[in-house]
């Protein structure tokens, strides 16, 4: 079933090839006035309209077979373009972990902070000896590729945040889980979504 935005977008895109099935049409009636000048190959093409151009019913609706072609082009070209830009947002990103709200918690993390500066490798070796979660202690507090919608809101905020750049060190952040310090490593600008 169709929900919200995507019933609302699928409404627009019907609206859209009702326009364009009736703009065909009267282009197509055009043609036939024209073709009507010429008694003989308006009668070659309707003969022969049969074999390769069959009319269809449609809700109601004649259609001839142009009509129909032009139909399921736009559909295949609609749907290729809303797949093209309704991919979801994805980003690299990894991050140190301490399990506690308490502001000494904060205050170390800031500390923590200003020794791994910007630097990739310091921050994977702070991950390994202080991060409370299990990414930091095997991979250097690396998360891998996710996307927008799999982590908690602050979290995401930060990592797919125009505002926060890639490659920077943001934080310390608070989530249920406790503060991080969150590293960027990617992000897919070009399908950025989030509000801040």
């Amino acid at each position: 079933p169709l929900r919200g935005d995507r019933l609302i977008k699928t409404q627009r895109f019907i609206n859209i090839l009702l326009v364009l099935i009736s703009l065909i049409e009267n282009l197509n009636a055009e043609k036939d006035d024209r073709t009507n000048l010429n008694g003989e190959l308006h009668s070659a093409r309707e003969s022969a309209k049969p074999n390769y151009l069959k009319d269809f019913t449609f809700f109601g609706v004649d259609l001839s077979g142009q009509t129909i072609i032009a139909l399921v082009v736009t559909f295949v070209a609609g749907r290729i373009l809303y797949n093209g830009f309704s991919k979801k947002t994805t980003a690299v990103a990894s991050h140190i972990l301490l399990d506690d709200s308490s502001e000494e918690t904060r205050k170390k993390l800031e500390a923590i902070k200003h020794l791994i500066g910007d630097d990739p490798q310091k921050f994977a070796d702070m991950a390994k000896t202080h991060s409370k979660c299990p990414s930091g202690k095997s991979s250097g507090g690396s998360l891998g590729k996710f996307s927008l919608g799999s982590m908690v809101p602050p979290f995401e905020k930060v990592v797919f945040g125009q505002s926060y750049k890639v490659g920077i060190v943001h934080g310390p952040i608070e989530t249920h889980f406790g503060f991080h310090l969150i590293l960027i490593h990617k992000r897919d600008e070009q399908r950025q979504l989030v509000v801040e």
